[in-house]
C-alpha cells in the first residue's frame, strides 16, 4: 500500500500542490465561493486572508485590536473576518478562527522574486487541526476530514 492508499483509508482527503517558481507551496482553495491562490505556511501560526482582498470582495471585517504578523510586518492590525469559509476542494477547514492581515509585505516580497501574489496563507492552526501530512515528493498535502463533532471557522 502506497501513502496515497494508506491515508485515504485513514479519512485522509488529498489536495495537489503546486510549487510556485520560488519553491514555494501553493493550493486551490474558495474562499465564499471565489477561487483563491493559498500560500502552503507551515511556519505561520494562524490562517489569514489578506485585507485588501476582503475589502474589495465586500467581506465583512472588524478590527480585534490585535497586532501581529510574521516577518517583517509584526505591528499590523489584526481583523477578524466573519461570515466567510475557506475551504479546499469543497472541503470547509477548521481553523483557530478567520482572520485578515495586510498582505502587502508578503506580495511585494514574492512578486519582487518572480512569484505570484497570493490572497491567504494556510497556516499551523488549520494544518495541526487536520492533521496534516505533505508528501513533498508528490506535491501534495493530505488532510483529514472534518471530525465527529467539529464545526468550520
Amino acid at each position: 500500500m502506497d501513502l496515497a492508499d494508506c491515508l485515504a483509508a485513514l479519512g485522509f482527503e488529498r489536495h495537489p500542490l503546486m510549487r510556485s517558481a520560488l519553491g514555494h507551496f501553493h493550493v486551490a482553495g474558495q474562499l465564499s465561493g471565489e477561487v483563491v491562490d493559498v500560500l502552503v505556511d507551515t511556519g505561520a501560526a494562524s490562517t489569514v486572508v489578506d485585507l485588501d482582498y476582503c475589502r474589495t470582495r465586500g467581506l465583512p471585517v472588524e478590527e480585534t485590536g490585535l497586532h501581529g504578523g510574521g516577518a517583517g510586518g509584526v505591528h499590523l492590525p489584526i481583523f477578524r473576518l466573519s461570515g466567510a469559509t475557506l475551504e479546499l476542494s469543497g472541503t470547509p477547514l477548521h481553523a483557530d478562527g478567520l482572520y485578515a492581515l495586510d498582505l502587502t509585505h508578503v506580495n511585494k516580497g514574492l512578486t519582487q522574486k518572480g512569484g505570484s501574489s497570493v490572497q491567504a496563507i494556510l497556516g499551523a492552526d488549520v494544518l495541526t487541526h487536520h492533521r496534516a501530512v505533505i508528501d513533498y515528493a508528490a506535491s501534495a498535502l493530505y488532510l483529514i476530514r472534518r471530525l465527529a463533532g467539529d464545526a468550520p471557522r
